[in-house]
């Protein structure tokens, strides 16, 4: 077959390195894609595809999955919105970082801090986007966290009513 060509921008240019990140993307190389997509963002301060490397970074760590990729993704999301914050894919960015908590969140019997987090989350793309794309989808996302809370205080208070300690459920 060919041979793998090694990814060097003095070599390739924005264009043929950005594609070399969505061809590794695509085969779940997610360590190949994101040092492509690296190449393209340190190497081309002009580049029209910089914005899309920066997101596909973060990207690859959300498609990647697992707690500790979801971690690095939220990170590499709020960088975007940091640098990119007048970007159309601002919004996209926002919600993924919601995106991330709701893929960590617990059962309802289970600890809900990530449950918050993404309720805040999508708050931030209602509040901030309201005329985006993502606007219903998060407005669902966020119902579901509030679905999801309402479930755990009920199995707590429901819990105290069944040991006796009453005084605790109407806390």
């Amino acid at each position: 077959g060919p041979k793998h060509t090694e990814l060097d921008p003095n070599k390739q240019n924005d264009k043929e390195l950005y594609e070399t990140g969505e061809r590794e993307m695509k085969a779940d190389n997610y360590d190949k894609a994101r040092a492509a997509y690296k190449l393209v963002f340190d190497n081309f301060p002009k580049s029209d595809y910089r914005i899309l490397a920066k997101l596909n970074y973060a990207e690859s760590f959300y498609k990647q999955g697992g707690d500790a990729n979801y971690i690095l993704a939220i990170q590499e999301y709020q960088d975007f919105i940091t640098l990119f914050p007048f970007s159309p894919k601002a919004a996209y960015a926002q919600y993924q970082i919601g995106a991330c908590y709701y893929q960590m969140m617990e059962k309802p019997d289970r600890d809900q801090s990530n449950t918050r987090k993404a309720l805040d989350e999508f708050r931030k793309v209602i509040d901030g986007y309201p005329n985006g794309e993502y606007y219903k989808s998060a407005y669902d996302r966020l119902i579901e966290c509030y679905q999801k809370l309402a479930e755990h205080e009920f199995l707590i208070a429901r819990y105290y009513n069944r040991t006796g300690r009453h005084i605790a459920a109407v806390e």
